[in-house]
């Protein structure tokens, strides 16, 4: 990925783990995602993206998956340490 494509996926990711922060309950496909969770200005970010940020959280621990039984794939909070309280200067932390 170029610099600029790191970045906007960087703001995904934080966008979603601000989400994720307030509303520690919700889960949901990366379509409901897309559509509830993102800020108007990143809605029409290619799908792409979105699962690269979605990735990097659920690497980094923020961020579980589950499968439904018609095979789509639910994000939630994660349960890891750092889902719970994130350290200071985390890149994802507010």
């Amino acid at each position: 990925m170029s610099g600029d494509e790191d970045d906007r996926v960087e703001s995904i990711a934080r966008t979603i783990a601000r989400y994720l922060a307030a509303n520690p309950g919700a889960a949901d496909t990366v379509d409901g995602i897309r559509r509830w969770w993102l800020t108007p200005g990143q809605v029409d970010a290619p799908i792409e993206r979105i699962r690269a940020a979605l990735e990097d959280l659920r690497i980094a621990g923020y961020v579980s998956t589950s499968r439904m039984p018609d095979g789509r794939l639910v994000f939630s909070a994660g349960t890891g340490p750092r889902a719970v309280a994130a350290p200071h200067g985390d890149r994802y932390a507010n």
